[in-house]
């Protein structure tokens, strides 16, 4: 129902408030891997990887001790008071995960650095499975596992991301992987690196939190406004996640590609590079485009539930006219993305 679809979004982005500053600081190691791999110095993209899995570590309590602060939010925020009880539930469970997700980020980080990006991609489409696997399982109570509704859908997302670590690491002890990178001998304290990661990470760190920061504001805006008004929201917002990650992803590749080249001393290749992604974001963002202003109402659909729901069916034009809306800034944030990720780089 619109209850659960709206706590899932509001609990779901505030997590990702929480953890998003060390989440941009950790993804700096991305560019960091890549600049050591390009210019040779293999050890010490795997030396980085390992400073930016002590961030994480240390970061954990830290995002434990802010959920407290964060609940108090869920009830000054005007969200209606049966969605807060289910947004309260889903949110805390997933801060109890941030440390897997976080580790699953940094190596899908170290490896994105050194260009082995499939790897990353099994994992990521494993864990997708598995989530949707064990969500199905957990949520609705089936194979004889109590029914855990919301509750279910958080431990979910957790399992997976411990799934995709598994695969990760996997990958990173490999023999061949760990002769290659002198895996072995980067488990200490780096000053140098560290200092680097965070010195280079923490502007992106601080732009990530400012960003979702405004988002989860505006999310929380519209929630205050009715059960229908938030149906609405939550749809739109949905889609424009979706479709937000992609380019998250090309700006990742820029990152990586832009790094390299500069660490191997060719910063006429990383311009190229550059230009490259803000040319394949700009064929994503126009499809994209036409899809939200010529084929809105089958998105919103979608997310309709099952037997007849008069919230639902209220804020279907209102969501409509809203994922139309989303569209206009898609191609903009495109080339956006895309300089950031060279200017990381």
């Amino acid at each position: 129902g619109p209850e659960y679809m709206n706590a899932a979004l509001g609990g779901g982005v505030m997590n990702q408030v929480l953890v998003f500053f060390f989440s941009g600081l950790i993804g700096y190691s991305t560019a960091l891997a890549a600049q050591y791999y390009g210019s040779g110095r293999k050890n010490l993209s795997s030396v980085t990887a390992f400073q930016a899995m002590i961030v994480a570590v240390v970061s954990y309590p830290v995002i434990l001790a802010l959920v407290p602060f964060a609940e108090k939010i869920f009830h000054y925020s005007g969200t209606p008071a049966g969605q807060v009880v289910y947004q309260s539930q889903y949110f805390k469970i997933l801060c109890y995960g941030t440390l897997p997700a976080m580790l699953r980020q940094v190596m899908g980080c170290y490896f994105t650095g050194i260009g082995r990006t499939k790897i990353v991609m099994t994992a990521t489409v494993t864990a997708l499975v598995m989530n949707v696997c064990l969500g199905y399982i957990l949520i609705f109570g089936k194979c004889g596992v109590p029914e855990m509704r919301i509750e279910g859908a958080a431990v979910a997302s957790i399992a997976s991301s411990i799934i995709a670590v598994v695969i990760l690491a996997f990958s990173y002890f490999k023999k061949p992987h760990r002769v290659e990178f002198r895996v072995m001998d980067s488990f200490h304290f780096d000053r140098g690196v560290m200092k680097r990661l965070l010195y280079f990470g923490y502007p992106a760190g601080l732009e990530m939190f400012l960003y979702f920061f405004a988002f989860t504001l505006m999310i929380y805006i519209f929630q205050s406004q009715g059960d229908i008004v938030a149906t609405a929201s939550s749809i739109m917002f949905n889609w424009d996640m979706a479709v937000f990650v992609p380019l998250l992803g090309i700006e990742i590749a820029v990152s990586s590609l832009v790094g390299r080249y500069m660490g191997a001393g060719h910063p006429e290749t990383a311009h190229r590079s550059a230009m490259s992604g803000i040319r394949t974001g700009l064929l994503y963002a126009f499809a994209v485009t036409a899809v939200f202003i010529f084929m809105p109402e089958p998105l919103v659909i979608i997310f309709r539930p099952e037997g007849h729901n008069p919230v639902f069916e209220s804020a279907v034009p209102i969501a409509v006219s809203m994922v139309r809306i989303a569209s206009v800034y898609i191609i903009a944030e495109t080339v956006m993305i895309s300089l950031i990720g060279a200017l990381r780089g």
